[in-house]
């Protein structure tokens, strides 16, 4: 550049040097990163054509050594290429959506503030993949993209419908959540689908302004097995009190089924149709017989006690109010 300046006004001023002035600039178009409207022998690109490593730094306002790091990371330059900064150059179109994208790249904390959650709740968005960093941690701490935030706040403000403040019906979208045991990322979809209704308090801005109501919430619940847990059976039967029934499961006497429950993400013991059946077929309780012969459970109890009629005893285990059908069936109690 130093040997273009030097000829720059003899050069520019004849023009028998048009020809070379033409090839030299060429070149220098060609090699450089050269801004945009920078005259050059006479004559300047109205748009650039190359960016350099150093030329992105300064327009994406980031040090050289992270906006290498981006480059790289992009695919944009090779990391073996050890140019120095200034002379490591792309072409210009190449590296347009990232350059965009870098300028409004800012840290965690930034993020949170624009998305007008606290940090607690900015790692909620984070952990269930409602909101992705552009770049990864070991490129540069601005990982995240403004236009996230925007485009969610906006999807939001969209659906949204004008609420009181004084209305308790409505609640944050994370505590919502939270009691209908479903995933934030769950009930923000179904916001986003039109399935969930979602309000907004006036004057209020930022994620936290948008509130759904619990009820509407419990509808996105995931549906429980529809056979009662082994605890519910026994209840019905009239064994809740003492742990019978799950002494009798322990033991091997009923049989039930490990079925998991979506709502409490857990798996549990249920007693399905053909678990039920496989009781009634071998067993009966107090409760349940004192309804089929319509007499009182302490009464009936002296009944069969005075008939020599035990309870359930294998190996001399007693399971309180349970009885063999076999040896109650044909009993008169009347």
């Amino acid at each position: 550049m130093i040997f273009i300046g030097g000829f720059h006004n003899t050069l520019f001023f004849y023009t028998r040097y048009d020809k070379y002035r033409d090839m030299m600039r060429t070149v220098i178009f060609e090699t450089w990163s050269i801004a945009p409207n920078e005259v050059i022998l006479g004559k300047a690109l109205h748009i650039r054509r190359l960016h350099s490593v150093t030329s992105v730094a300064e327009n994406i306002s980031r040090s050289n050594r992270v906006t290498r790091q981006i480059l790289e990371y992009e695919g944009i330059i090779n990391r073996l290429d050890k140019r120095p900064d200034a002379r490591l150059v792309f072409e210009s179109a190449r590296a347009a959506p990232i350059l965009a994208r870098c300028r409004r790249l800012v840290t965690f904390r930034e993020m949170a503030k624009r998305l007008g959650t606290s940090e607690d709740q900015f790692k909620v968005l984070v952990q269930q993949k409602v909101i992705r960093p552009a770049l990864p941690a070991k490129v540069t701490k601005f990982q995240w993209d403004t236009a996230d935030a925007l485009e969610l706040l906006e999807a939001f403000a969209q659906k949204a419908i004008v609420i009181d403040h004084e209305d308790g019906e409505w609640v944050g979208i994370g505590i919502g959540a939270s009691r209908a045991r479903v995933t934030v990322r769950d009930a923000i979809n179904a916001i986003r689908a039109g399935k969930l209704p979602v309000g907004r308090r006036s004057g209020d801005s930022g994620y936290a302004a948008f509130k759904v109501r619990q009820n509407d919430m419990h509808y996105l619940s995931p549906e429980r097995p529809v056979d009662p847990t082994l605890v519910e059976f026994g209840t019905e039967i009239g064994l809740q009190s003492d742990g019978t029934i799950r002494a009798l499961y322990d033991a091997g006497h009923l049989q039930a089924t490990r079925l998991f429950n979506p709502i409490t993400r857990r798996w549990g013991l249920y007693m399905t149709d053909t678990d039920r059946a496989a009781f009634y077929e071998r067993f009966t309780t107090l409760k349940l017989l004192g309804k089929e012969r319509h007499i009182e459970s302490r009464k009936l109890a002296r009944k069969l006690n005075n008939l020599g009629i035990k309870q359930f005893a294998p190996g001399g285990t007693k399971y309180d109010r349970v009885y063999l059908v076999g040896d109650v069936r044909n009993v008169a109690l009347d």
